[in-house]
């Protein structure tokens, strides 16, 4: 018997919900979607304050540079660009330049 590939989905995930009933349906009766219009709405006002960002999001970074660290240091890495709200990368990006400035 030759099955197709409807039934044998079926068969493996189960039925499709409905609409109403599918994550991000319309937002009136699930709770992610309007954590998701919370978080839209959240970054509007920063999106908007990130227009230097945009234009400096136009740099190619095409090269890796890995490297291991401990994770003390990773983690308040991370912690420190999340604060200043840049990537990781841009965050070694100021410090490197900090840091050649100051050097002799």
């Amino acid at each position: 018997m030759q099955r197709t590939k409807t039934t044998s989905a079926r068969n493996r995930k189960g039925a499709a919900p409905a609409a109403d009933e599918a994550p991000g349906g319309d937002g009136a009766e699930s709770g992610a979607p309007a954590t998701r219009a919370k978080r839209a709405a959240r970054k509007a006002p920063e999106a908007a304050a990130r227009g230097a960002k945009a234009e400096k999001a136009t740099i190619k970074r095409t090269k890796p540079l890995n490297f291991r660290v401990t994770a003390d240091f990773r983690k308040s890495f991370k912690q420190a660009a999340a604060a200043e709200d840049v990537k990781k990368v841009e965050l070694l990006e100021r410090i490197f330049a900090d840091w050649q400035s100051r050097r002799p």
